[in-house]
């Protein structure tokens, strides 16, 4: 036999003996209201959530309209009438003034020897001296340093007094230390300081553009332009992106 309520009885149903319909309905609003509850809470953080990315993005658009309409403008105007400036004569030709440049180096024992040694050979410079900062538990970067040393007199290892690592501006305020009391005891001034990292591959005039525009200007960046690398190099191709983007856009916002 088959058994039916008249749809006027759906609003009359209350819980009697032998009927299981009412506590079936009341079970799954009772396990449903918790995801509805949820659901309602995850819409809200997305909302709000979208609203900050929104707002964080407003400055990035502006850096990218200013660097658009810059890059436009000196293409159309300025460009064409430009040269570079390591072939300018007053740049070439200007008296080296002394140079330090400052290495913070800890566990660098494969790279900081072939790049000493290949950036020495490129720099055209002569008033410079490098200064390497060092562990006394990096045996093998202290080996290497050495090894540089023994060929270029213009090369310096400034051991730091504890053990490492620690950290990059510590490492440089000792490498600075170093330097002082070379000056002491050479009796003489450095008028310009350099830093580079122990993979750095230099410019072999950039240190003439740090001659010419140095005291006229207090502070000179140069841009880092990353090396390719294969695309399964996935550390190495985040640095890619990360020095394109901080050395190419949002660089020339910061020379306006």
């Amino acid at each position: 036999m088959t058994s039916f309520v008249h749809p006027t009885h759906y609003g009359r149903l209350s819980p009697t003996a032998g009927s299981a319909w009412p506590s079936v309905i009341v079970d799954a609003m009772t396990i449903s209201d918790p995801f509805a509850v949820a659901l309602l809470v995850a819409k809200g953080l997305l909302a709000l959530v979208s609203i900050c990315f929104l707002l964080s993005g407003v400055d990035d658009f502006f850096v990218d309209v200013y660097h658009a309409v810059r890059a436009t403008y000196r293409r159309l105007f300025v460009a064409r009438h430009a040269r570079p400036m390591t072939t300018h004569v007053n740049v070439l030709k200007q008296p080296e003034q002394p140079i330090a440049v400052m290495i913070p180096a800890w566990d660098e024992s494969a790279v900081i020897r072939h790049m000493l040694e290949a950036n020495l050979r490129r720099v055209r410079y002569g008033n410079l001296h490098v200064f390497v900062g060092t562990y006394p538990n990096d045996d093998a970067t202290n080996r290497e340093v050495e090894l540089v040393r023994e060929s270029y007199p213009n090369v310096h290892r400034v051991v730091c007094p504890h053990n490492g690592p620690t950290n990059k501006a510590d490492c440089l305020n000792r490498v600075y230390e170093g330097i002082r009391l070379f000056e002491e005891a050479r009796g003489f001034r450095f008028e310009v300081f350099a830093l580079n990292d122990s993979e750095d591959v230099i410019h072999p005039l950039c240190f003439k553009v740090f001659n010419y525009l140095i005291p006229r200007l207090d502070m000179v960046q140069v841009p880092v332009i990353p090396l390719e690398v294969p695309w399964w190099h996935f550390t190495a191709g985040h640095y890619l992106d990360e020095f394109a983007e901080n050395h190419a856009r949002t660089w020339s916002f910061g020379k306006a």
